[in-house]
């Protein structure tokens, strides 16, 4: 009603987001979100593809590019910086997709 933004789900995700994709929820919820960060994860956040060799494309392929510098250029530092602060944050049950 007052367009407020709703942070009771910060970070849980959004079966529609940006370009009509799903965002997915990187809390660290052990049913819906990413509870533990695999491998394959950190690679796409790395380098834009996944173990499976899917690629990132879309607004996640830009973030990770960049237009002068994106995550591919984060340190491995900076990444378990990320990595460390989302296990922080308060999990959220919250499915999105199949």
């Amino acid at each position: 009603m007052t367009m407020a933004t709703d942070n009771s789900r910060f970070l849980g995700g959004n079966p529609k987001g940006p370009e009509d994709s799903e965002v997915p929820n990187i809390t660290p919820d052990k049913t819906t979100g990413f509870a533990v960060v695999r491998r394959g994860d950190r690679r796409l956040s790395r380098h834009g593809q996944q173990a499976d060799g899917d690629v990132a494309g879309g607004l996640m392929g830009e973030v990770i590019e960049g237009t002068l510098s994106g995550f591919k250029d984060l340190t491995k530092a900076d990444r378990l910086a990320i990595a460390r602060y989302l296990k922080t944050i308060p999990p959220i049950k919250n499915k999105i997709g199949k």
